[in-house]
């Protein structure tokens, strides 16, 4: 197993724990600790990946998704109008992609009977932090106190089902299919690690050390940044701790290592008692999606990001619940970096037409092309054109993080502009702001775009962003600076002259801000105050 340190930090320590499995090992409670501690800062602080699965053309796919599913289960009458159909979402981080999925559904017409279906989005995690940050954000409350939101608490190791926040009562049974969403879930549930040597399967053990000579507190989640290489040992693997189908997936592979899913396993397998066998599954994460993947897999590499992870072996996965009479969808599997799955399991003679065309069109350009798309045009110092812009913007979903990335540029083209081009440049924007679920990050979205729509002579705009800014980021000199320039030129003098006083407060030295504040008080007819 790779080392989740630098190579330069090899030395071993204290001893950790010595020849387990690695499903029982500390790991996994580390990690927990980990985002139990961290709460959504594990993902503002870029300490976790996020931004490809909680951009919003997955978001709209996923629910492209949903509805096509709800139309095939209708059409095998499935489906019970008078109970809700659940989204799950399983581990749900940030409610990032919960609010973007939310707002798509409640814009969406639904015709052909799906107007007499109540959806409702189910938020799942197991940090108290996210719940908290989840249940008090503004954006999710409509949501909430419309009923098509709820919030629960789920431990996806425990095999209980989800425990709703507002009642304390557990989820389920449920009444119809639910339909389980898991971005970057897989990867954070506990694997075991197995060798194929001449058609026989062994099982490996890890020792974990410190690089640290004593570790006096083992509940300490930051253990993982300083963990020593781990050191892996195979031996004949026990028949009482894994299935038979998986000595027969070991033979079909041939000589190699395989990465076993057993919490994701364990995990669907409460779910589908909770869901009477049925129900449907939409993912996306890195991991192995095919046997060509699985055979050149070599030696298991543990990535280490603040938490930890494992590619996932979804082709595993896959062939576990097709052997289960499920029928399973895959994206391109071409990259290990990140691939999509749709599962519906409950009724194996389903044809499915149109979940299997909403699930071609998702994935025909899928969240990796984009990603990779927009990253190679954004690199290398280049500058797009006002037209290139646009268009990343549009492929993109008008993704309020591309438009970080793009703010430079688009200022710089922006006063230069056709009236046509200011015209799709300010409506891409403020679909872009549309799309933007605050939380607390480092990146002033806000400012940057108030910043572009000032250069495009938009200034009302601008000045209702640099107030979002203020309300989000705090008093900064440049926001209240640039408001006060915005409100002059809109005519609100006396608004104009309260911001551009605010912004001399915070730099009395600056000779500009000093002298408009005192041209526009004596606009206002008032004494400007020394």
């Amino acid at each position: 197993m790779s080392p989740p340190a630098p190579p330069d930090a090899a030395a071993r320590g204290a001893l950790l724990e010595r020849n387990v499995r690695l499903s029982e090992s500390r790991l996994w409670q580390w990690q927990r600790w980990f985002f139990e501690q961290r709460g959504p800062t594990a993902w503002t602080e870029g300490i976790v990946p996020w931004r490809i699965t909680n951009a919003p053309p997955l978001a709209q796919s996923y629910v492209d998704l949903a509805l096509a599913l709800v139309r095939d289960r209708m059409a095998r009458s499935e489906i019970d109008p008078s109970q809700p159909v659940y989204l799950v979402e399983l581990g749900g981080g940030t409610g990032r992609l919960a609010w973007l999925m939310l707002r798509r559904l409640e814009a969406l017409p639904r015709p052909n009977g799906l107007e007499r279906v109540v959806l409702r989005y189910l938020w799942t995690d197991l940090p108290e932090k996210n719940v908290r940050a989840c249940a008090s954000h503004p954006l999710l409350a409509p949501y909430l106190q419309k009923g098509m939101l709820e919030l629960a608490t789920h431990d996806a190791t425990s095999g209980a089902p989800p425990r709703l926040v507002s009642t304390g009562e557990r989820v389920g049974p449920f009444c119809n299919p639910p339909i389980f969403i898991a971005n970057y879930f897989f990867d954070s549930l506990p694997v075991d690690l197995y060798r194929a040597r001449a058609g026989e399967l062994e099982e490996g053990r890890i020792t974990l050390h410190s690089q640290r000579e004593h570790e006096p507190d083992l509940d300490d989640a930051a253990i993982l940044e300083r963990l020593a290489p781990p050191d892996v040992a195979f031996q004949p693997a026990e028949r009482d701790r894994h299935p038979d189908f998986l000595r027969d997936y070991a033979r079909a592979l041939g000589d190699g290592s395989i990465i076993y899913p057993r919490g994701a396993i364990e995990c669907f397998e409460a779910l589908s008692r909770h869901a009477g066998g049925r129900w449907a599954l939409l993912a996306a994460d890195k991991g192995l999606f095919d046997a060509d993947a699985v055979r050149g897999l070599g030696e298991p590499k543990l990535v280490f990001h603040g938490s930890f992870s494992l590619l996932v072996d979804f082709h595993l996965l896959a062939s576990h619940w097709e052997r289960s009479g499920a029928t399973v969808l895959r994206g391109a599997t071409g990259s290990t970096d990140l691939g999509t799955l749709a599962v519906v399991a409950g009724d194996p003679e389903a044809p499915l037409p149109d979940t299997r065309r909403a699930f071609a069109a998702a994935t025909r350009f899928g969240p990796l092309d984009r990603h990779r798309l927009v990253d190679g045009l954004l690199s290398d110092g280049r500058t797009p054109t006002l037209e290139q812009g646009l268009a990343l913007l549009r492929l993109s979903g008008f993704d309020p993080d591309v438009a970080l990335r793009l703010a430079g540029p688009l200022r710089e083209h922006a006063a230069d502009a056709t009236p046509t081009s200011r015209r799709e440049l300010a409506e891409a924007l403020a679909l872009t702001w549309d799309n933007y679920f605050p939380l607390g990050e480092k990146a002033d979205l806000a400012f940057e775009l108030a910043t572009v729509f000032q250069r495009l002579g938009g200034i009302r705009m601008a000045a209702e962003l640099y107030g979002q800014s203020l309300s989000l980021f705090g008093p900064a000199f440049a926001t209240w600076f640039n408001l006060a320039l915005c409100l002059a030129e809109l005519g609100e003098l006396e608004a104009a002259h309260q911001a551009m006083e605010r912004a001399a407060a915070l730099e009395p030295s600056h000779a500009r801000a000093v002298q408009l504040k005192d041209e526009l008080a004596a606009l206002c007819q008032r004494p400007s105050e020394s």
